[in-house]
């Protein structure tokens, strides 16, 4: 061995160290950074040469500098990670609702309770007026009950709504660092197709985990390197170094991913991450608990006014309503709500048994091919309840699920679709109406008795009223 070949490979050895160190310093920098993969500098022997002696070694060569990662391991941490904020957001949403609803001081089944108890009590003595106070004072506790929990789930859906908006900026603005990523590492890699830019690709994976934190993604991966990435069913948020933008819209109600050829509505095809749990919350949870709360306020309305008519006053008068009406014009009106197309129409529900309607929103949709032809949707289990053809000869009513849908006026399109809220505001709109308590109709206007000179065996046992409309 010459000389010069043994000072060659000692020089090869000394820059293959020196190169690892550098590699060392390079990981120990950066031991705090996010994301960041321990890097190692992988060697290969330099090629051999033909000696007197036989084949000689030509030294060492560092040929790449490869990061420890396992990309099997990455994806998982990605999909655990994502599993484990939905749940998170789920929790805490639900655990809000669950400590309102079952607290004794802001319960439903306290006033309820106290309501029936002096009724019963006013009924065994029509004639006490305290009693009768005492049935007007705990309606209005009720009527103040369901106001109070109606406000505390609707802030708390707003509160859901807010934090959607919050979700979706961050995750447009990864949707953009990702692209953005994306572009350097296409320009990188053109050094070479074995030298891969190991912090670029670091800080990729590192958006594409918060990214996770936020929503479930389907990654796949270029042959030049760059990654797309899919959100909902498979709907492109991130393709190559194009990103997207994801926004919440209508009220809080629809998230829409702007940007390539079409707008997109996203809503319930989102799972996973903090968006996927707070969509959960708002879906099975909060929308369930305001429609549910909202029926039971319509249910005990329209029950104890319905009987309250079938009786008469302490003054002889015909019975009227203890609580407000649950078909007045402005609640019909406040049912519905324009999602999609023509706001230039006029559209009211008003409901025909509060006890056998579903606690849940209905969407009516103008699905073509003509403008009128129009179909009803049952949300909660995604039911075809109503199809048919606006006829344009208004007002026109579909009845459906014991509910009337009536038109008043205006044109549709087909697309247009349009949100049906029968139950949601039941709780918020519920108040009493009965101020004297001399009003209340604790008394049958109907009362049998026996004449003195009957001699045979029958007797009535009592009287009922079937009509209350005729006198």
């Amino acid at each position: 061995m010459s000389s010069s070949s043994l000072l060659g490979i000692g020089v090869s050895g000394l820059n293959a160290s020196q190169q690892a160190l550098t590699t060392a310093g390079h990981n120990v920098a950066n031991a705090g950074t996010p994301g960041f993969s321990r890097q190692r500098v992988e060697l290969a022997a330099l090629a051999s040469t033909f000696g007197s002696g036989g084949i000689l070694g030509g030294g060492v060569s560092a040929v790449n500098v490869a990061r420890s990662t396992d990309q099997l391991v990455t994806n998982q941490i990605r999909t655990d990670t994502s599993a484990a904020l939905d749940a998170k957001a789920f929790l805490d949403g639900a655990g809000q609702l669950d400590n309102v609803l079952a607290n004794d001081s802001t319960g439903l089944a306290p006033g309820l309770d106290a309501l029936f108890g002096a009724i019963a009590a006013a009924s065994a003595d029509p004639t006490s007026i305290p009693a009768r106070r005492l049935v007007l004072t705990q309606a209005q506790g009720l009527s103040t009950r369901f106001h109070a929990l109606y406000d505390r789930l609707d802030e708390q859906s707003t509160t859901v709504a807010g934090q959607l908006g919050v979700s979706a900026a961050h995750v447009t603005s990864l949707a953009q660092g990702i692209a953005q990523v994306n572009a350097a590492i296409l320009r990188a890699s053109g050094s070479g197709p074995t030298q891969l830019p190991n912090d670029l690709l670091d800080k990729r994976d590192e958006l594409l985990r918060q990214l996770a934190e936020e929503v479930h993604t389907n990654v796949v991966t270029q042959s030049d390197g760059q990654l797309n990435v899919f959100i909902g069913n498979g709907v492109g948020l991130v393709v190559g170094a194009e990103a997207r933008t994801l926004e919440v819209a209508g009220g809080g109600e629809a998230l829409v991913l702007h940007g390539g050829s079409r707008e997109q509505r996203l809503d319930d095809s989102v799972g996973g991450g903090r968006i996927g749990g707070l969509l959960r919350v708002r879906n099975t949870v909060l929308n369930n608990a305001l429609n549910s709360l909202g029926r039971i306020g319509q249910v005990v309305a329209q029950t104890i006014n319905t009987q309250l008519k079938q009786g008469i006053d302490l003054a002889g008068n015909a019975g009227g309503p203890l609580f407000s009406d649950i078909n007045t014009v402005n609640a019909g009106s406040a049912r519905v709500t324009r999602e999609i197309g023509n706001g230039n129409v006029d559209l009211s529900v008003q409901i025909d048994d509060a006890t056998l309607i579903a606690a849940s929103d209905y969407t009516l949709s103008f699905i073509g091919p003509s403008n009128s032809d129009y179909q009803i949707k049952r949300r909660s289990d995604a039911a075809i309840v109503a199809q048919g053809t606006v006829t344009g000869a208004f007002p026109q009513t579909i009845t459906f699920d014991h509910l009337r849908l009536t038109i008043g006026a205006g044109t549709f399109a087909a697309g247009d679709r349009f949100q049906l809220r029968p139950t949601r505001f039941g709780a918020r709109d519920l108040s009493t109406v009965l101020n004297a308590p001399e009003g209340i109709a604790l008394a049958s206007p109907l009362r049998t008795t026996a004449a003195y000179g009957n001699r045979g065996t029958g007797h009535v046992d009592g009287a009922d009223v079937l009509d209350i409309s005729r006198p």
